[in-house]
């Protein structure tokens, strides 16, 4: 029996059930920070490099203005691991590998878009914010490789 038709409605639904009701103390509308939330990547990283009024000014205008390329980019993705996902489940060798492929192009661009934009960041970062960026990077580098390294270690 084919269960291809049935398995995206069961996927969204299980997609949908992880969702949370809102609670009356902590209202939507309330700021991500009060809502115990972090909050976009673009406003912690505002916060690290202090970025000014004019400065984030000119960052929200730049997503502004490539917000339909970054979800068309984030849309690929989505639908890649989706089709990925359903080919695992019925054990499609041959699909598999070629979603992994599609996926793989998917986050490509994705990164593409993400490079651009921080590449506009950098662009508007003084010397002491090109400093603080530069740190965020090497602690990020440095936990990844951490990672990796644990990831390498044989257990037993």
């Amino acid at each position: 029996m084919n269960f291809r038709p049935f398995l995206v409605p069961i996927l969204a639904t299980l997609a949908c059930s992880s969702l949370q009701a809102q609670t009356p103390d902590q209202p939507q509308s309330a700021p991500l920070a009060a809502r115990g939330e972090k909050g976009h990547h673009g406003n912690w990283i505002a916060e690290k490099l202090n970025l000014s009024d004019t400065q984030k000014n000119d960052l929200k205008t730049y997503r502004q203005q490539h917000k339909a390329e970054f979800r068309t980019a984030m849309a690929g993705i989505m639908a890649a691991k989706l089709k990925l996902q359903a080919d695992v489940n019925a054990d499609d060798q041959p699909a598999i590998s070629t979603d992994a492929a599609a996926l793989g192009q998917a986050a490509a661009q994705l990164a593409k878009v993400r490079a651009a934009e921080l590449n506009y960041l950098k662009g508007l970062l003084n010397p002491e914010q090109v400093t603080t960026w530069q740190n965020l990077q090497q602690k990020r580098q440095s936990r990844m490789q951490n990672r990796i390294d644990r990831l390498g270690q044989t257990t037993g």
